[in-house]
Formats: structure tokens, sequence, C-alpha cells
């Protein structure tokens, strides 16, 4: 699930880089980490009341895969993002999933889908929508290049705090619907892969394809900065008590406010 609700982000890095702008593509993978800890998993906090978790291993295999999440941070320290870089981050998101893959379980007899007849509407449906996700992500670059120019915004604000919320809803949808029928791991999981396949797979796309250059630091520092409180927040709501109630995820809905009115007067 994470990897089909980042495709919004996938497509609009590639489209991006290919338009010249992988500075987007950057500022939307990093946004979308931002609105994924805060205002996705507040809300689901809040629509589900209290979301559960069983135990301190339980939340440490939740959330520590979100230690892949700060090393385009760290490669970014002079500045820039090569192909190399790229590389790099898309072996790491392969040894990511390749760990998955490792500690998956069995499917039983009963467990396996029974109406194969179905597959091919299915495939054709696929098609159909990601077809449509792909004019989508031509359209979405396009107008934030024309956004940028004419309120004279780096590109980079942009695909962080406008963009970023766009490609976030996929996540934000599929949470709800999680949290209300008490999946709530299963809707946790989706948040962390997601921001994994951000951070990594994403990101290293984008580089491979065109390398990104960020001429201002503190472009970079204050998204970095605010993603960082984001992670100890939620990590340390969560350790307390091992549940993250209503209220809490309140206050990571209005900490994504705060950080977007911030974003706005600062860039």
């Amino acid at each position: 699930m994470a990897m089909a609700t980042s495709f919004p982000e996938i497509l609009v890095s590639i489209t991006s880089s290919l338009a010249g702008v992988s500075d987007l593509a950057l500022g939307n993978a990093i946004g979308s980490n931002v609105v994924n800890l805060s205002l996705v998993i507040g809300v689901t906090a809040v629509a589900g009341r209290t979301l559960h978790f069983k135990g301190g291993g339980a939340i440490k295999n939740h959330f520590l895969p979100l230690a892949y999440t700060f090393i385009p941070f760290l490669l970014l320290w002079d500045g820039e993002l090569s192909r190399i870089d790229g590389i790099i981050l898309i072996l790491i998101y392969v040894i990511y999933i390749s760990g998955l893959l490792k500690h998956k379980g069995g499917v039983t007899e009963e467990e396996k889908p029974t109406r194969s007849g179905k597959i091919s509407v299915t495939v054709l449906k696929m098609g159909v929508w990601m077809g449509l996700l792909l004019l989508s992500s031509q359209a979405i670059v396009y107008l934030a290049k024309d956004l940028a120019m004419e309120f004279n915004l780096p590109v980079l604000f942009v695909g962080l705090f406008m963009v970023a919320v766009g490609t976030s809803l996929p996540e934000l949808v599929f949470n709800v619907k999680a949290a209300t029928k008490r999946k709530i791991s299963m809707g946790i999981g989706n948040i962390v892969g997601s921001c994994v396949a951000n951070s990594t797979l994403v990101i290293g796309l984008s580089a491979l394809i065109l390398p990104i250059q960020v001429t201002n630091a503190y472009h970079i520092v204050l998204p970095g900065l605010e993603y960082l409180l984001v992670v100890i927040l939620v990590v340390a709501f969560v350790r307390s008590k091992h549940r993250l109630e209503w209220w809490e995820g309140l206050v990571l809905v209005i900490l994504f406010g705060y950080y977007t009115a911030v974003g706005m007067t600062v860039f």
C-alpha cells in the first residue's frame, strides 16, 4: 500500500526532473513526509479516537525505518544530490524492501485470491488510473512552475507546502479508512513505508534523472528541522503510553498548520 499511495510522488518527481525542476521533486518528497507524520497521522488519530500499539517491540518495528528518511539530508550536506547520491538512495530502498520480504509471513490456501477471472478487468482499470495519474503529474509540474514564477516563489517552496498536500491525499484517505476499521498497524505501516519510499526511491529517481541543487541552505535546513521535530513528537507520544490519543493527533495537525504558516513567511 505504501508503494501504491506513493505513486503520485513518484510520477511528479520523474516529471519534474524531466522538465528541469528537480528541486520541485525534492520539496514534494520532503513535504509529503511532513504531511504524512503530522496532518495524516493527526487526522487518523482524531478519526480513530485513539490509536493503540501493542508494546514497545511493535512501536520499534513501526517507527525504526524512519531512520532511512534522514539520509537525503545527510547527502545534501554539500548542497547537491548527484546521480551517485541518487543511486545510493535507490539501493537503500532496495535493501529496505529486501529486509521486509525476508520477514513476510506465508499465505495459506484460504488466503489466496479466488476471483482470478476478474484479474484482466483489474489490470485494465489499473492501466487507466495510471494513465490519468501520469497526465495529472504533468499538469501539476507545469502549474507549480507557473505559480512559482507568478508569485516569485522558489519551486522548492511550492513542492514543500502545496504539491506535497495534494500528493499525500491517498495516504490520508487510506489511513482514515484503516482507523475507522481499527486496522492501526496497516495504517501506520502505510505512513512509514510511504515516508521511506519518498526519501529514498522518489528522491533517488529524481537525482538520477537530474542532479538536485539547493543554493540556499536555509531552504532545506528549516524543513529538515521541522521534520525532525515531527518525528520526535510522534515517537514520544506513542512511546509514552503505547497509544496515540485524539488530542495528540490534534496537536500534530496544529503543528502542520504552524509549519505551513512559518514556511510562507520565511520563504
